[in-house]
C-alpha cells in the first residue's frame, strides 16, 4: 500500500495575499504533503458579511496559488461563532477520511502552548460572572482561560483563538489528523505595514478607496489578476450599500416569531433588531443600534446575514453535530486521482453536481445545500451589474 499524506487548510482567502501564499506553501513541506485541501467560505465570510469576491474566483486562485481542491465550507457554520466555524472547517476535513495534517497560522508560531490553552480547564465561576456582567461568550470564555498574564497575549490574538478551537475540534472528534501550526508573519489581522504582508482587511480598505494599484502587490499573480479583472468589470462588493437594502427588507418583512428563530437569536434580540430596522440608515447604524456588551458587532453582522438567509436554530444545531456534505468547488488537473480517492473514502456525500445533489438529499442536507445557493444567488445581487441567479446549480467544476 502506498501512503500520501494529505494536509487540509480551513481558509477564507478574502482574499487570497501574500501571507496566504506562503502558509499553503509552508502547510506543504510542514506536512511534507502529496496533496493540500482548502476548505473555504463562499458567498459570505465568518465577518457577518459578502466577501470581496466570489466564491468562485476564489477557488481558481486558491489552486493556482497552492491547493489542489478546494472544499466550500457551508454558510450555516460561516456565519457562527469561531469555535462551530472551527468545528464545521474540522468536522469536513474529518469525514473526508484522508487527511493526515491540519494546517493553521498562528501569532505564537508554537503548537504545544497552543494545545495547552485548547485544554486548560475554563474557570466556570469566572465564566457565568462574565457572562452575567453582560460580557460577549468569546471574551468571557478568554477570560476563564486565563492563566497569567503571560497568556493573555496568546489568547488574545485572534489566530491563536481560531488555532486553539481548532485543536479542542480535533479532539472533540478524536481524529487522528495531525496539527501543525504555521507563525503569522506580517502585519495583524486588520493592519498594514511597509515592510510586511498586509492583512486581508487592510488589502480590502484600500481597494475600496479605489487605489487598485496599491493592493494588487499585496496578493499573488493569480489572485491579483483576478482582482483587477473583477475590479475593472465593477464586480468586487466594495461597499454594503445594495446589501444593507436588500437585508433591511428581509428584516422589514420578518415577524417578531419568524425572527426569533433564527440561529443566534435570544433574550428578546429580535424587537431589538425589529425596531432598528424601522428607522436605521445605513448597515453600521443598524449593527450599532443592535450591539452591547454580550452582542459584539460581529456576532450581531452573522446574525443578519443569519435572518437574510433564513437560517435558523434548529438547522445550525444539526449541523453542529453532523457535516451534510462535501461541496468540490475545484481541483487541480494533476489532483484529480485526489477528487476521486475522497469520493470513495469520504463518510459524507462529495458533491461536485449541486443540482443532482438537492433532488437526491434527505431534509437536512438540502437545507444546507440551500442556504449556499441562496447566498450565491444574493451575492449576485450585490454586484454593480446584476448577475444570473442559479450560479451554484449551473457553474461546473472548476478544473485548472
Amino acid at each position: 500500500m502506498i501512503f500520501i499524506n494529505i494536509c487540509g487548510i480551513i481558509c477564507e482567502y478574502n482574499p487570497l495575499h501574500l501571507g496566504h501564499a506562503y502558509q499553503l506553501a509552508q502547510a506543504r513541506q510542514k506536512s511534507s504533503a502529496d496533496y493540500v485541501i482548502c476548505v473555504m467560505s463562499g458567498s459570505f465570510v465568518q465577518r457577518g458579511e459578502p466577501a470581496l469576491s466570489d466564491k468562485f474566483s476564489r477557488a481558481k486562485a486558491a489552486l493556482n496559488c497552492g491547493a489542489d481542491l478546494v472544499l466550500e465550507l457551508p454558510v450555516c457554520y460561516v456565519l457562527q461563532a469561531a469555535q462551530y466555524f472551527a468545528l464545521g472547517g474540522v468536522t469536513t476535513l474529518n469525514a473526508l477520511n484522508v487527511c493526515t495534517h491540519l494546517a493553521f497560522g498562528s501569532e505564537s508560531g508554537y503548537l504545544e502552548e497552543l494545545r495547552e490553552l485548547a485544554f486548560q480547564q475554563e474557570n466556570t465561576v469566572t465564566l457565568q460572572d462574565a457572562l452575567a456582567r453582560g460580557m460577549s461568550h468569546p471574551a468571557a470564555r478568554t477570560l476563564s482561560l486565563r492563566s497569567g498574564t503571560e497568556a493573555q497575549p496568546l489568547i488574545t490574538r485572534p489566530n491563536n483563538l481560531l488555532g486553539i478551537e481548532y485543536l479542542r475540534a480535533l479532539k472533540l472528534l478524536n481524529s487522528s489528523i495531525q496539527p501543525v501550526t504555521i507563525k503569522r508573519l506580517g502585519a495583524q489581522h486588520n493592519g498594514q505595514t511597509a515592510d510586511a504582508f498586509w492583512s486581508a482587511s487592510a488589502i480590502r480598505q484600500i481597494i475600496s478607496q479605489g487605489n487598485l494599484t496599491a493592493a494588487l502587490p499585496q496578493m499573488p499573480s493569480p489572485m491579483a489578476q483576478l482582482i483587477q479583472t473583477l475590479f475593472e468589470a465593477d464586480q468586487l462588493i466594495t461597499d454594503d450599500t445594495t446589501f444593507f437594502k436588500i437585508l433591511l427588507y428581509r428584516l422589514r418583512t420578518m415577524t417578531p416569531e419568524a425572527l426569533s428563530a433564527i440561529a443566534g437569536i435570544a433574550e428578546g434580540l429580535e424587537y431589538k433588531i425589529l425596531k432598528a430596522a424601522e428607522t436605521a440608515a445605513t448597515l453600521d447604524g443598524l449593527v450599532l443600534a443592535v450591539k452591547s456588551k454580550r452582542y459584539t458587532y460581529a456576532r450581531i453582522k452573522r446574525i443578519l446575514c443569519c435572518a437574510l438567509l433564513r437560517i435558523d436554530d434548529q438547522l445550525c444545531a444539526h449541523a453542529n453535530t453532523s457535516v451534510p456534505y462535501a461541496r468540490v468547488l475545484g481541483v487541480r488537473k494533476d489532483a484529480l486521482p485526489l477528487l476521486s480517492l475522497i469520493s470513495k473514502a469520504s463518510s459524507v456525500p462529495v458533491v461536485t453536481a449541486p443540482a443532482k445533489f438537492l433532488r437526491e438529499a434527505d431534509k437536512y442536507a438540502q437545507a444546507c445545500m440551500k442556504a449556499d445557493v441562496m447566498s450565491t444567488d444574493i451575492y449576485a445581487l450585490l454586484e454593480k451589474t446584476v448577475q444570473p441567479a442559479a450560479r451554484d446549480l449551473t457553474e461546473g467544476l472548476i478544473v485548472v
